[in-house]
């Protein structure tokens, strides 16, 4: 339950819901940036607090499987967490374009605003599909071409020092002999992404890989970025090889860089895509290198 950051769940009018949770002032895997609050920890509250008013304010079954083929995130920039006590959080969550079949709720759309101590942190917004076990196994069934592969050797991490991991199990890169691409390195013993059953990459660990790849590529292991968004075209599979590599890297006019994140198949299918916001940090933009650096695709 370590990783239970919700708490509550209150309506407040027809679809709009109040969520209290609370993230801890020291956590293993997620953490603080000069950029405020860990876009990470944000991103998995919005999960969470989905899943929450979708089960008890919606009436779908605690059976139900969740897909989130999008998500938004934006943080504002305000001061980080002290570090000497949790953060209380409370999140205003809208619920609309729910639409309903004979066995209840299939799909909504989720916009949400983080406010700690009454000051608004951020912002996120996310799509869900929900099945029923037997439509899920359905579904899994016709998505797995070949059901009785066996799971691809878990690739060596790059450094952790690199990604400003504090444990080398958080890093979810392994290195490629292409410059800025990386392999996916999904470890199903990680207690975090894999603390209930799934059978395939969860969106949380291909946003982590995303913002590790963006770390990489630029060189600065303690950046966060200020906000993406995620596009999840397929689920990514345990038994499958998968790439990420940055694709699109364009310089904004306040200053920001937009970067693309692509995750593709051994075939070349795109599977997501991942475009991240990065700060501008002191008087120069984050990538200065993007030549040296960049692979120019």
């Amino acid at each position: 339950m370590s990783e239970v950051f919700v708490t509550d769940v209150l309506q407040q009018e027809e679809h709009l819901f109040l969520v209290a949770a609370q993230w801890p002032r020291w956590h293993v895997f997620y953490g603080s940036s000069p950029e405020g609050y860990d876009s990470a920890l944000i991103s998995e509250t919005l999960r969470q607090a989905t899943i929450l008013v979708a089960h008890t304010q919606l009436g779908v079954p605690l059976s139900s499987r969740f897909l989130l083929p999008h998500m938004e995130v934006a943080k504002e920039e305000v001061r980080g967490p002290d570090g000497g006590r949790p953060a209380d959080v409370t999140l205003f969550v809208r619920v609309s374009g729910l639409k309903s079949g004979s066995r209840g709720a299939t799909s909504l759309q989720v916009d949400a605003q983080f406010l700690v101590e009454n000051t608004v942190v951020a912002t996120a917004s996310a799509g869900a599909r929900i099945l029923n076990e037997n439509t899920y196994e359905r579904f899994r069934r016709r998505e797995v071409m070949n059901p009785q592969a066996t799971a691809v050797p878990l690739p060596v991490g790059i450094s952790e020092a690199v990604l400003g991991c504090l444990s080398s199990r958080n890093v979810v890169l392994g290195g490629s002999s292409t410059a800025g691409s990386w392999v996916l390195r999904v470890d199903t013993s990680h207690p975090i992404y894999f603390d209930h059953p799934i059978d395939h990459v969860p969106g949380a660990l291909l946003t982590e890989a995303a913002r590790q790849c963006i770390r990489a590529f630029v060189g600065q292991a303690d950046l966060d970025v200020r906000s993406y968004s995620a596009r999840f075209h397929k689920l990514v599979e345990l038994t499958a090889k998968t790439t990420l590599s940055v694709e699109h890297v364009v310089q904004r006019p306040d200053g920001t860089t937009s970067v693309g994140v692509d995750f593709r198949s051994a075939e070349g299918e795109l599977l997501a895509r991942v475009v991240a916001i990065v700060p501008r940090l002191g008087d120069e933009p984050v990538i200065s290198g993007v030549g040296a650096n960049y692979p120019g695709k």
